[in-house]
């Protein structure tokens, strides 16, 4: 268990996980314990248990959660059953793989959106401005993430 945990980094981090990842307030906190987990050994069943005062049941639901959105993994301690808690160091790439899919995607609708308007041979120019600096920048940030991935696998692999 991390010694000591900035409160108000640690209710900001709670926080913010709870919106991009969509968890309960409880699921949050515990993500935020495990952010907390700089060396990345990971962090008990029992010492998260003690950190946030929650009942077991409703940590081991929280934990089970993330697990099944492939937010954390564990480890078991050596010559233990006890199971280490951690982030997920490959989550950053699954995420990133669902950005650039969902950009693809976006990228390919407003090219229909494109085609469907010239069929009805309307002009607007302005909405042709639009649809070309959107979909540019979607190529960039495609080409930007796929970069940033490569170095990234070359870290946590």
């Amino acid at each position: 268990m991390p010694p000591a945990l900035n409160a108000n980094l640690f209710e900001d981090l709670a926080a913010y996980y709870g919106m991009i990842y969509h968890l309960a307030p409880l699921s949050s906190k515990i993500y935020a314990c495990l952010a907390f987990d700089f060396s990345r050994k990971g962090i008990s069943f029992e010492d998260l248990q003690q950190q946030l005062g929650a009942s077991k049941s409703s940590i081991s639901h929280s934990l089970k959660i993330m697990e099944g959105l492939h937010l954390i993994t564990y480890t078991y301690k050596e010559q233990s059953r006890v199971r280490l808690f951690s982030l997920n160091s490959e989550y950053s790439l699954c995420r990133f793989t669902k950005l650039i899919d969902n950009m693809h995607q976006e990228k390919e609708l407003i090219a229909r959106m494109i085609s469907e308007k010239k069929k009805q041979k309307i002009t607007n120019k302005k909405l042709d401005a639009v649809f070309h600096l959107y979909t540019d920048t979607l190529a960039k940030n495609i080409t930007l993430l796929e970069d940033t991935m490569k170095t990234l696998q070359s870290i946590v692999k």
